[in-house]
């Protein structure tokens, strides 16, 4: 590209830590057309008014040029904030176009001084309230937004009654309008009401939020592909195999996979504007800027309705455009009001929000969120199953403010904040880095996926090995499918593979290293299954990081792979002695010392004191002082007995003891 075409624009950052990666992927807003987050260079991508569509006095102006922009935050330079632009042409960009251009790129990331005040008190209080929960003090405190208003406010409409599917399509099909609009408007007829008054029904919301929305796909069954194959044809594929829980329920997963087709890719920019299969002749490829109020405001109910899958949002949608376009509702003015961010401005914008056609409790809050207000949460079906499975709150429909209120109240007036951070750890927790996510991948974050313990039983299948035989195939995903076993050794064979995801399954074993030749495997995702084993080096696996293999508690390989290093091989006759060079020197040692102390034991009792009654009788006497009285009774007054030393006299005490007595010292007999 020339460089006259190009742009760069820079914005100063409020500190070097400030990071775009949290900045962004922080509300499922960034995952809605057009913005396009690339999770490899972690840079924002999408069209940017050159004016901000507004009038001097209000309304909204005819000016819709757009430019695309590139968002990005070198290491470099960490407080700036780059932005190129592209397609500028010869002529350069006025400093009015520039300004308006960096003031929505700090919009949409919120680096006001407002922002960086709520940023740093919500970081205190969390700090203070909330020390086990590091996500939350991780979380960052910016909640992503759109460049406009009318952007968020569209959007926050189609956030309603839907799952999160439908509502990224309804937004991509609102950006590829615009982009017909300016170049395919031969293709597009503004059609008249009794035209086109049977393309969709008016059907209310309470009704349409019950009915099942089919997305429109092209089934194949993967196992005629490979028969096909397997006799020889020469057939391209590129798919993105994606296969639903309903599919593998259905039927086993070895003889009918339910495929839908996509490529992963945006749509190609020299993509003319041709009816695709299944689609209105005006249906075009191509994504445009999100369309202005004055885009729309022309354009048929009914037409729109069908043209983008709103349904019933189509009239509220262009109310809403119409108002802007007329002056009876000032977005400047509202925007104004915000700033204050006080409950008294809240109060006057909710009760002016509320005035809008479809603007009930949980859009106004969802609009008061992205105006800047954090002390409500806006409250649906989504949160009351968070706080069933976070909280084990059973909430209804009358209890679930006054539930969100309670849990929350300690973080005010930055409830949200904290809940948000809270709901987005808990995506992150069942899908992985929602930064990292591919954009094919978005449609998967639904409340359905969301429940981890299932009402139904699931049935699982295996891969079938028959795979290995598609050599032509690029893309394959099989993840939250229920599969268990191994991985198929024969996936070598998928040589011209470039993206694999088998994640969130129940898959076992070791990763086969016959991956290793797939050279042109550039993405790869074997996360959250029971895996084990040394993860494979060579080949592709050399630029994998650990968030290809993360919650796989068994595998093993270098810190790059963020798991635990394996253990080193050695042979057994060393580890044997090993343990006997250990064992027998400690086993000597205690022997020997239970033979000491049961010597010295048997020793003691040997030696024991005698027993009182074993001594005589007699030596105890010896030492007996004995009255005259008593020898005179016990030797019958001295009756005199010969003996070998002189006079002896015999007797015998009153206890029995026979004693002689003695002109001498007396002896005992």
């Amino acid at each position: 590209m020339a460089m006259e075409d190009e742009c760069l624009l820079k914005l100063v950052l409020p500190n070097s830590s400030w990071n775009l990666e949290k900045a962004v992927c922080s509300h499922g807003l960034f995952m809605m057309s057009p913005n396009h987050w690339d999770p490899l260079s972690r840079s924002l991508s999408r069209p940017l008014h050159l004016s901000d569509g507004i009038d001097d006095n209000g309304h909204a102006s005819s000016s819709s040029s757009s430019v695309m922009v590139r968002i990005f935050h070198p290491q470099e330079t960490p407080n700036s904030l780059h932005v190129k632009v592209y397609n500028t042409g010869s002529v350069s960009l006025s400093s009015k176009e520039q300004e308006t251009l960096l003031g929505q790129v700090a919009r949409m990331l919120r680096l006001s001084e407002t922002d960086e005040m709520n940023v740093r008190e919500f970081e205190r209080i969390v700090s203070e309230e909330s020390k086990e929960n590091d996500y939350m003090r991780n979380f960052g405190g910016r909640v992503f937004r759109s460049p406009t208003l009318f952007e968020d406010m569209v959007k926050c409409i189609l956030l309603c009654n839907c799952q999160w599917p439908r509502t990224l399509s309804m937004a991509r099909a609102l950006c590829e309008l615009q982009w017909e609009l300016h170049h395919c408007s031969s293709s597009i007829s503004i059609a008249e009401e009794t035209e086109m008054e049977n393309f969709i029904p008016n059907t209310p919301a309470e009704k349409e939020s019950k009915r099942k929305f089919n997305v429109s796909k092209v089934a194949t069954n993967l196992t005629r592909k490979i028969s096909r194959i397997e006799a020889g044809s020469e057939e391209y594929l590129k798919l993105d195999v994606r296969v639903t829980k309903e599919d593998v329920n259905s039927s086993s997963f070895q003889n009918n996979i339910e495929d839908d087709l996509h490529t992963l890719n945006e749509p190609s920019v020299g993509r003319s504007c041709l009816a695709a299969e299944g689609r209105e002749p005006y249906a075009c490829d191509r994504i445009g800027n999100f369309p202005s109020p004055r885009e729309l405001a022309n354009l048929d109910k009914n037409f729109l309705a069908k043209r983008c899958g709103l349904g019933y949002r189509a009239g509220r949608i262009l109310k809403l455009a119409q108002a802007i376009v007329e002056g009876r509702i000032q977005l400047k003015q509202l925007e104004e009001v915000c700033n204050e961010a006080s409950l008294t401005s809240y109060d006057k914008l909710a009760e002016q929000l509320s005035k809008i056609d479809g603007f009930g409790p949980f859009t106004c809050a969802n609009v008061l969120v992205c105006m800047g207000f954090y002390h409500v949460i806006p409250s649906d079906s989504e949160t009351k199953r968070h706080l069933k499975q976070v909280h084990a709150r059973k909430s209804t429909v009358k209890t679930i403010q006054m539930d969100v209120e309670q849990i929350y109240r300690k973080y005010a007036p930055y409830q949200f904040l904290a809940y948000w951070s809270e709901l987005w750890h808990s995506y992150e927790q069942r899908f992985g880095k929602l930064s990292e996510m591919p954009y094919a991948d978005y449609k998967l974050i639904k409340a359905s996926n969301m429940i981890t313990n299932r009402s139904r039983k699931v049935k699982k299948s295996e891969i079938p090995a028959t795979i290995g035989g598609l050599q032509d195939l690029h893309i394959l995903s099989l993840r939250y499918n229920s599969l268990q076993g191994s991985i198929p050794e024969s996936f070598g064979g998928l040589t011209s593979l470039e993206f694999l995801d088998l994640s969130n399954n129940n898959l076992s074993g070791v990763i086969p290293s016959a991956l290793e030749a797939l050279k042109y495997l550039n993405y790869l995702n074997l996360s959250f299954n029971q895996l084990e084993g040394r993860i494979p080096t060579q080949g592709p696996f050399a630029n994998f990081s650990g968030n290809s293999f993360m919650m796989n508690h068994a595998l093993c390989g270098f810190p790059k792979q963020q798991v635990p290093p394996c253990k080193r091989k050695t042979h057994l006759k060393s580890r044997i002695n090993l343990v006997l060079a250990i064992s027998l020197p400690l086993t000597f040692t205690v022997f020997m010392t239970l033979v000491i102390v049961l010597s010295v034991c048997r020793k003691k009792r040997s030696i024991q004191p005698p027993n009182n009654s074993d001594i005589d009788v007699s030596r105890r006497a010896i030492w007996r002082r004995i009255s005259r009285q008593e020898l005179v009774r016990a030797t019958n007054g001295f009756s005199e007995s010969k003996g070998t030393f002189g006079s002896v006299f015999k007797g015998r005490l009153l206890n029995g003891m026979e004693i002689a007595v003695s002109k001498g010292v007396p002896h005992a007999i």
